[in-house]
């Protein structure tokens, strides 16, 4: 995602231990905020990247499985 999130957050990220996509995303928007110093809305933006490629992800393969 470093084509959609600054380095520095990415660095950030990294340092609280998330490092994928899926750690990101499991994490509720209140955690990521509490553990990144981030204000709950913007760890809602943070989170926003990463869902919508999931969401994008989930119903493309629903749309190859379904004849």
């Amino acid at each position: 995602f470093s084509d959609e999130l600054p380095a520095d957050l990415i660095d950030r990220l990294y340092e609280v231990g998330i490092d994928s996509a899926r750690s990101l995303i499991s994490l509720s928007t209140d955690e990521l905020a509490r553990r990144t110093g981030l204000t709950v809305a913007e760890a809602e933006g943070v989170q926003r990247v990463p869902r919508a490629r999931v969401h994008t992800g989930f119903l493309q393969l629903c749309k190859n499985k379904i004849p």
